[in-house]
Parts: structure tokens; sequence; C-alpha cells
């Protein structure tokens, strides 16, 4: 629901599925990251 309404308001927004005990530190931690950098 949450990713209808960021479309809604026109925000760009990426998904990051929780997988495993340590997807924050693993996958969600690196992809903010990249993101942090790409916007720079």
């Amino acid at each position: 629901m949450m990713q209808g309404e960021f479309d809604l308001a026109g925000w760009a927004h990426h998904r990051d599925p929780p997988f495993g005990d340590d997807w924050i530190e693993a996958d969600w931690f690196r992809l903010v990251k990249r993101l942090l950098r790409a916007k720079g």
C-alpha cells in the first residue's frame, strides 16, 4: 500500500524485500548507501 501512495505522490522509491535475519545490514543498508552516493 505504501508503494501505491508513493506512486500517487510522484515520489521516487525502491523496493528491497526482507530476506533472512540480517536483511537490514546486508541488503537495505547497501541500497541506501548506493542511493545516497548517486544523489551526491
